[in-house]
């Protein structure tokens, strides 16, 4: 059995979650620990999985208003692995966006020929994937350094 969790960003302020950290000492660790979920998820099989999923939008000044973002944090307590993915759709095709997460960017990519961009960070790869995002921002921006769309999870 699974927990699968999908709320919109302003009701997750009234959830309470469990941080799943495998130990590892990472960049995203310090931020993690600073803002960390309190509580527990878990299954009757012991296999508990956290899926977060905030949704990022334009700004009024925006010169890109039809873009849509989601930022998905992904957690699997008891098999150590967490994913996080950033997202973005409703752009022109080859456009070249840049993707941060809570102030450090993560990379950049190029739209492909349905305007769509995305980036994905896997403990699975060795990459650092905070243990918690209580509290942490995202944004996608252009080659330029101008905010396509914000958004992030709320702190608990």
């Amino acid at each position: 059995m699974r927990i699968r969790l999908v709320v919109p960003a302003a009701a997750l302020a009234a959830l309470s979650l469990a941080a799943c950290t495998d130990g590892a000492t990472t960049p995203f660790d310090a931020l993690a620990d600073s803002a960390a979920l309190r509580g527990s998820s878990s299954s009757t099989t012991g296999t508990a999985r956290v899926r977060l999923i905030a949704m990022l939008t334009p700004s009024a000044s925006s010169p890109f208003r039809s873009a849509k973002g989601k930022v998905k944090w992904d957690s699997r307590e008891s098999e150590g692995k967490r994913e996080l993915e950033m997202e973005i759709e409703h752009l022109p095709p080859g456009t070249v966006v840049e993707f941060f997460f809570d102030g450090v960017s993560l990379g950049t990519a190029t739209t492909n020929m349905f305007g769509k961009a995305e980036v994905e960070l896997e403990t699975e790869n060795g990459q650092s994937v905070p243990a918690s995002v209580a509290g942490l921002s995202a944004e996608i921006r252009t080659a330029a350094g101008v905010v396509i769309v914000a958004g992030g999870f709320p702190a608990t």
